[in-house]
């Protein structure tokens, strides 16, 4: 193994190596032939302290090795000699656990002209990563982006930038480290750690970056779509924004379709935020799922009451059926945008899918909403493609903007995941 490798083997590893040659030979043989190699200065006067300083660090006799490596110190006079010597003060400082004198030697190293293109990248990274470890994070930054420049791979170098980064409170530049460990780690084949994403989150987050956070959310429900996260997720969202009752009730449906309804509270919630949206039928589904799943008692009071009330009021209704005639006769789309909302909560997704169309053909409406809850329509009849197309369509900003992302993740995902996935039970479509 040649003078360079074992340098970039010892920066990589942190350990000391074996004794290597430090004679100035200007070629060496290759494949049977001569292979011109850099011309290398090293005077006789530096040569023979070398060449005993380097054979002690072979034995790991460091400290025999300090005279005769401080005379090659003070006799090199040229690049090349300073960079032997420094690569065996190296050797010797790290063999002797000295830290702290460690650093000033890679900084010279670094520094020199004859450093080998190959090692580079090893070395700013050692460097940074020791800046690092004295919480030095400002002075490590410009060798570990340095190392990321010349080409460093290691998936530990984009981790340390990135936590140096978030310590220095900035943490958009850190969030983008990490996404480009984040797509290092998938362009290898690998998954990511889970502690990457909820790192990012939580620092967007305590930034109040309810964009960036909303974001990584996504990000990690793409790469580990289980139910907890699901259900982490939308908590985040729901902390971070104020939601009308219709939205909200947005909210509960994708959590419904990722199977992310975790106990009574949340099965109530639903079944209330659908009460309160004027849509009974849903609110008569979500508990009749909530008491299937086990998660609401038969005997839990709040349920019950909101369950009577909601199917009061389906059986008060009138036919679904005169407000389509209604929605026809209107000069915009307003009333058959909420004709489809009902059909949507009642079940009959096919009528739904009709009337948000309507509604999208007459204008007068917010489009995005309506694009959502086709898409949710869709989704929910089992046409995911089309669902897809709608939830495309939506706008690039504001809630429903988020809930169509987060419907598309949960479509991409949905293959994935270890159990189909639980939504309320629909009850008969009623005409």
């Amino acid at each position: 193994m040649n003078f360079v490798s074992r340098f970039a083997v010892a920066a990589a590893l942190g350990v000391s190596v074996a004794a290597i040659s430090v004679s100035p030979a200007n070629a060496q043989r290759s494949n049977g032939g001569e292979q011109e190699q850099p011309q290398v200065e090293l005077s006789r006067e530096f040569r023979e302290p070398a060449a005993q300083a380097q054979e002690l660090i072979a034995a790991k006799k460091f400290a025999e090795a300090e005279a005769p490596l401080a005379q090659a110190e003070s006799i090199a006079s040229n690049d090349d000699e300073h960079y032997y010597a420094d690569w065996m003060r190296f050797q010797v400082e790290l063999g002797q656990g000295n830290d702290d004198a460690v650093i000033p030697v890679l900084d010279r190293l670094i520094a020199n002209p004859k450093l080998p293109a190959s090692s580079a990248p090893v070395l700013n990274y050692e460097r940074g990563r020791r800046s690092v470890l004295k919480e030095d994070y400002e002075g490590a930054l410009p060798y570990l982006l340095k190392a990321r420049e010349l080409g460093y791979d290691q998936s530990a170098l984009p981790l340390l930038i990135a936590s140096s980064y978030f310590k220095l409170e900035r943490v958009e530049e850190g969030a983008a480290a990490l996404e480009h460990a984040v797509e290092q780690e998938k362009a290898k084949g690998n998954q990511p750690p889970a502690d990457w994403y909820r790192m990012a989150i939580s620092k967007l987050y305590n930034a109040e970056d309810m964009a960036g956070t909303a974001r990584w959310l996504l990000m990690e429900l793409e790469t580990y779509p289980t139910a907890e996260n699901w259900r982490r997720t939308i908590s985040l969202y729901r902390q971070g924004h104020s939601l009308p009752v219709k939205q909200k009730l947005d909210m509960y449906r994708v959590m419904a379709a990722a199977g992310a309804l975790a106990d009574e509270a949340e099965y109530v919630g639903y079944a209330d935020a659908a009460f309160n949206a004027g849509l009974p039928w849903e609110t008569v589904s979500a508990i009749e799922a909530g008491r299937a799943s086990g998660e609401i008692a038969e005997s839990s009071d709040p349920a019950n009451q909101l369950y009577s009330r909601a199917k009061t009021a389906v059986r008060n209704e009138r036919a679904l059926s005169a407000y389509e005639s209604e929605a026809a006769a209107a000069a915009d789309g307003d009333s058959a945008a909420q004709t489809g909302d009902a059909y949507l909560a009642s079940g009959n997704y096919a009528k739904a899918i009709e009337l948000y169309e309507m509604a999208l053909d007459k204008g007068g409406v917010e489009t995005d909403e309506v694009n959502l809850h086709l898409g949710i329509a869709h989704a929910k009849s089992g046409d995911l493609a089309t669902a897809r197309t709608y939830f495309d369509q939506v706008g690039s900003q504001g809630t429903y903007a988020d809930f169509a992302k987060f419907w598309t993740v949960w479509i991409d995902t949905s293959q994935q995941q270890a159990a189909a996935p639980a939504e309320p039970a629909t009850a008969a479509p009623v005409q």
